[in-house]
């Protein structure tokens, strides 16, 4: 028999691993070769996705009394500076979408609210990653 977090269970370990995939994506392309000001941003931004991370963590050990830590061995980064921007941008506004997708959809009031928070902070990341390439354009 299924628990009654079952789907709400299911649901943190897709939303941990997408969060664990940004925070690397997000890292990893702000060690490359681009401007200072981005590398900046972009470690902001990994950092904000690991600390996303943890409160997912925290509200699945609360529900499992287990830790969960996704494994995020590679992520595919193009090579083009702008084009890697320009995917992390589409990750960061579907994250937003899931993320009320998940709290429309569970019934804890805890994990609607968290669901809703961290939408709100997604989509400011996509919106500061529009406005970066928007600089890097202008400054091309």
């Amino acid at each position: 028999m299924k628990s009654k977090f079952s789907s709400d269970i299911e649901t943190l370990k897709e939303l941990m691993y997408d969060e664990a995939y940004d925070a690397k994506f997000a890292a990893d392309l702000a060690r490359r070769r681009c401007p200072s000001s981005a590398a900046g941003r972009l470690m902001r931004i990994a950092r904000e996705e690991n600390c996303h991370l943890r409160k997912l963590q925290a509200e699945y050990y609360i529900l499992t009394g287990t830790k969960y830590q996704p494994c995020v061995a590679n992520v595919n980064i193009p090579c083009n500076f702008l084009d890697a921007l320009r995917e992390l941008y589409h990750s960061e506004a579907k994250d937003a979408e899931i993320y009320l997708d998940a709290a429309a959809a569970t019934a804890d009031p805890r994990l609607s609210e968290l669901y809703n928070c961290l939408s709100a902070e997604e989509s400011e990341h996509a919106n500061e990653i529009a406005c970066l390439i928007a600089n890097l354009m202008c400054n091309s």
